[in-house]
């Protein structure tokens, strides 16, 4: 009797601060807007009452529906269509929501449960078209979030489900297209994502799965086509990623897959880009492997720096190796050109600080930039592919290598010390 006298004190004094209850105690949406009726649950709300069953939810003459909560279930009516943003945000008092049979609720907007603080299980209706941005952001305590079956979500939002710290597992339902920025980025128990059988999700989203520490493999869809920044970058136990066969994915993004504890990949033949850093510091990266008839033309900026490669075959198709693309890669000894190579230019510092030990230059190199093995302290043997186009070598390229001077495709030799750049007569 005390427990419940303290309360009802604390409920009304939440009642004074957000509204005035309905007459019979349910807690009941105050919309800040005009009202929209049964099917929208807009604004904030004011609660009191100890239970939720489904034959305890009713809608008012007004038209604005009512409903009843306790420290335990929420209970959401078939009748609402739209949980309007943050009508449950920040609110405490129950742990599990419920929706009632054949809801036809379609979308859960902004921040609608954000940081319900004891909220730790729902499944979310068939309905379901969209959720929205932050809609489960930081309900630290969920650790169970299903989809019906038959759901017909399309798009998880903007961080949805950001550093919600129990969630253990994740269904993505067959149904969507994109998961959105964020969208489980700081969800630090996430072992498991799991995607329904023939899904249609082609993006998966800028920092989506960021920072998700127990996430130990991924099986990426053949229908994802691109990966986009940073989607899986410090997922330190991230050890195995998988691509389904005939996979569509064209674009591996910005820092994809960067610190992360990746121990081998392979590329698929699809891929034609991949982003600046998007390996750059995994260290347990040994073996990467790409798909018979590769695709993939450019490997961006810094892509494997820091990685612990050993060795590496580069796909004929690749014309331009950027800046810093192995550098660092202290333990890559052997470095590969598919026979057949279209590489035109091999970028500034590429291999700088790496422990290569030999190299042949395929025969359409056209440039190699400033300090491409800089300090490359195993360097002793550089050779050309017959038939070189090779026109210019930039300053200090084999500088810091035991080599005192490279002869080149046309018989001269210049010295590694030397600064100015060397032209093609």
């Amino acid at each position: 009797m005390k427990q419940q006298a303290v309360l009802r004190a604390i409920f009304a004094w939440v009642l004074g601060v957000l509204g005035r209850p309905s007459e019979t105690g349910a807690m009941r949406l105050l919309s800040r807007d005009p009202p929209e009726g049964p099917a929208s649950l807009r604004g904030r709300i004011a609660v009191e009452g100890m239970l939720v069953t489904s034959s305890e939810l009713a809608a008012e003459a007004d038209g604005r529906t009512r409903i009843k909560a306790g420290p335990q279930l929420l209970a959401i009516p078939s009748s609402v269509e739209t949980l309007g943003a943050g009508c449950f945000q920040y609110y405490g008092y129950f742990t599990w929501v419920a929706f009632e049979a054949n809801s036809r609720l379609t979308t859960i907007e902004e921040g609608a449960f954000r940081s319900c603080s004891s909220l730790r299980s729902v499944c979310i209706p068939a309905s379901v078209e969209v959720t929205e941005v932050r809609c489960f952001a930081d309900c630290r305590a969920l650790s169970f979030c299903t989809f019906a079956a038959g759901s017909r979500l399309a798009t998880i939002g903007t961080a949805a489900f950001q550093d919600c710290y129990s969630l253990r597992v994740i269904h993505i339902p067959a149904s969507v297209r994109e998961l959105g920025e964020e969208c489980f980025s700081g969800c630090q128990s996430l072992g498991f994502v799991i995607f329904e059988g023939n899904p249609r999700l082609a993006t998966i989203g800028k920092c989506a799965f960021h920072h998700c520490l127990h996430l130990s493999v991924i099986h990426i869809p053949a229908s994802v086509q691109v990966l986009c920044e940073s989607c899986f970058t410090q997922c330190s136990s991230l050890a195995s990623v998988f691509f389904e066969t005939g996979s569509l994915l064209r674009t591996i993004g910005k820092d994809a897959f960067s610190h992360s504890g990746l121990r081998s990949v392979c590329i698929p033949a699809s891929v034609c880009l991949m982003g600046a850093d998007c390996f750059k510091g995994c260290e347990s990266l040994t073996a990467v492997a790409f798909e018979s008839g590769s695709r993939l033309t450019k490997m961006e900026t810094g892509t494997f720096s820091g990685s612990h490669l050993r060795s590496i075959v580069i796909p004929a198709s690749v014309e331009v190796i950027e800046a810093h693309c192995f550098e660092g890669c202290e333990f890559l000894i052997s470095v590969a050109f598919e026979e057949g190579s279209h590489l035109q230019t091999l970028g500034c510092v590429v291999f700088a600080f790496s422990g290569l030990q030999a190299v042949c230059i395929p025969a359409s190199v056209e440039v190699i930039k400033a300090h491409c093995f800089l300090k490359c302290e195993s360097l002793v043997s550089v050779t050309w592919e017959g038939g070189s186009r090779l026109r210019r070598v930039e300053e200090e390229v084999f500088f810091g290598t035991p080599l005192k001077e490279v002869t080149l495709p046309n018989g001269e030799r210049i010295p590694t010390t030397r600064y100015a750049s060397w032209e093609c007569c």
